[in-house]
């Protein structure tokens, strides 16, 4: 995703002496912003617990912080913990009042403050000279997404929508040791939360296209309660389609200054241009059905499980698209 940064108040920093978020040094007045916030760990004990890095090494999250300016850290990430903090504790109900681009912050402050801190990890801690897990270059390509968290900073105005897909389920929650999961494809930019009832999934730089694409096959799912593993079929399905799009969303991100405090609008271009190719690859079933099995395996299903002849197995969508219930609502 392509951005015009001229005069932007911020920019984008590779280093443990500057905010991850607005690129001040912060030498002076240094903090630390958790990855995965305290609140998330304690609610759901993950303190002890491990993820896995881009490497497939893991990390306990209590490790996972980034450097972070006293500003950013308590005047406006603080702000928008609180927010989705409340909203988890009450519940999907209330957690799907809270506006969009605030969930959009959120998420995608965890995504992306995960590849930064990446950058200071090693690769292989046993052999230093492998380098770190992740590289200044890797992470300057989501240049777009680090201006779209500027939003969690300035006034923003976000023209014509907002250039992100972020769909919201209602869960029948799990038991207590198996109520959080999140998963990410670090390559494009998609996050999967399982909180209690609530399940995220979220394309942070997709334009807006996958949930254009996908919103008459998700059509009946409207205020149904989905079984965790429904959640993950669906996962899989915007993930999958995600990774099918073609093209490089570009946003101009125009700064007015003349205020006390800028304020950022975001513009996104016609994601078509001139080309008449289409915006998104074909889809290849065998493919799709290879990410499904990785989201169900944990359930104990397989690739093999998945695949009946020349069709495929479904939790979530009867032969003729309606809803599977798997559950009492």
């Amino acid at each position: 995703m392509d951005f015009n940064n001229n005069s932007l108040p911020y920019r984008q920093t590779f280093s443990e002496n500057n905010c991850f978020l607005c690129g001040k040094n912060i030498l002076d007045k240094y903090s630390l912003e958790h990855v995965f916030p305290r609140w998330l760990q304690r609610k759901f004990d993950l303190w002890n617990q491990e993820i896995n890095l881009l490497n497939k090494s893991s990390i306990q999250y209590r490790y996972l912080q980034v450097p972070c300016c006293q500003t950013c850290n308590n005047k406006y990430l603080s702000k928008i913990e609180t927010i989705v903090h409340n909203g988890v504790n009450d519940g999907f109900d209330s957690f799907r009042n809270i506006e969009e681009p605030i969930i959009f912050q959120w998420i995608g402050k965890i995504f992306y403050s995960l590849l930064y801190k990446e950058l200071t990890l090693l690769f292989n801690r046993s052999d230093p000279s492998y380098g770190n897990i992740n590289t200044d270059e890797y992470v300057e390509s989501f240049n777009g997404l680090h201006s779209l968290l500027q939003s969690s900073r300035y006034p923003t105005k976000f023209e014509l929508h907002f250039p992100w897909s972020i769909f919201i389920f209602k869960l029948k929650p799990f038991c207590n040791n198996q109520a959080f999961d999140f998963s990410d494809d670090s390559d494009r930019g998609a996050v999967k939360i399982r909180m209690n009832d609530i399940g995220i999934i979220a394309c942070l730089m997709d334009h807006g296209t996958v949930k254009k694409t996908l919103i008459d096959w998700f059509s009946c799912l409207n205020e149904r309660t989905l079984h965790p593993i429904q959640f993950d079929e669906l996962a899989a399905i915007v993930f999958y389609q995600n990774s099918l799009l073609g093209r490089n969303p570009k946003l101009v991100n125009i700064v007015d200054n003349n205020l006390d405090e800028p304020q950022l609008s975001v513009c996104p271009l016609p994601i078509g241009g001139f080309s008449l190719k289409p915006i998104f690859n074909s889809w290849d079933m065998d493919h799709y059905l290879v990410i499904f099995s990785n989201f169900v395996n944990k359930y104990g299903y397989s690739y093999s499980d998945l695949v009946k002849g020349d069709d495929f197995c479904s939790f979530t969508f009867e032969p003729d698209g309606s809803f599977h219930q798997m559950i009492t609502e």
